[in-house]
């Protein structure tokens, strides 16, 4: 249920392996528990799993994996084991109102909305708004919505309102899905195929899931 697992592997293996080169301690980073700290397991994968994309790629990839930027399991524990590199949520150490965000990129930067959670990327937004729903029947903002009502930042009532509204529209779902297709070398046909097929987890594939979930634990103590 996450696609974006690659993507998101090689932006951290990047980050760790420059850090690692430039004697930098600590990353920072954007992600928070106040507007984004409800999220199911099932939902996504660990994007440090390089076994798990291993795995994917030799059951359905084609070509090698040569000059894409990888982390394995005994690199990550080197950076952080040995060179005691930390990455750093930011915003969890300070007042954080996404609504009070919004309205000083509004005012200060004259920021526009995309109109949902990372739909900044076109990619991103079809398949959060179209491929996860139909396939998958997962629509994350559940998860979004109901953190912002832990959080204090939200009613239930007013995310329920947002609920009924539709992931995105129609005439921009169309517009996204031709050009994902076309960037993705798949014909409409084929990737109905692919919606079609029966769905499968990480879980049908190897992976270290079970290590990185004791490591974290780990390192939370």
């Amino acid at each position: 249920t996450n696609i974006e697992v690659p993507s998101d592997h090689a932006i951290t293996a990047i980050l760790y392996q420059k850090a690692a080169e430039e004697h930098i301690k600590y990353l920072l980073m954007g992600t928070n528990l106040a507007t984004e700290g409800i999220n199911p397991s099932y939902w996504g994968e660990y994007n440090k799993d390089l076994r798990l994309i291993k795995g994917i790629h030799k059951r359905f990839g084609s070509g090698k994996i040569t000059t894409f930027p990888t982390i394995s399991l005994i690199q990550f524990a080197y950076y952080v084991g040995i060179k005691r590199i930390r990455h750093i949520s930011l915003l969890n150490y300070v007042h954080y109102d996404r609504n009070e965000a919004i309205q000083e990129l509004n005012e200060k930067l004259d920021w526009t909305s995309y109109g949902g959670k990372h739909y900044e990327s076109v990619f991103t937004r079809f398949f959060q708004g179209y491929i996860l729903p139909q396939k998958f029947g997962v629509d994350k903002r559940l998860g979004h919505l109901s953190t912002l009502i832990m959080s204090g930042q939200m009613t239930r009532d007013q995310a329920i309102e947002q609920m009924r509204l539709p992931v995105y529209p129609k005439e921009t779902m169309e517009e996204d899905k031709e050009y994902c297709l076309k960037k993705l070398d798949l014909s409409e046909r084929k990737f109905d195929e692919l919606m079609a097929k029966p769905i499968r987890s990480s879980k049908d594939y190897p992976s270290n899931d079970w290590i990185f979930k004791r490591l974290s634990i780990i390192m939370k103590m």
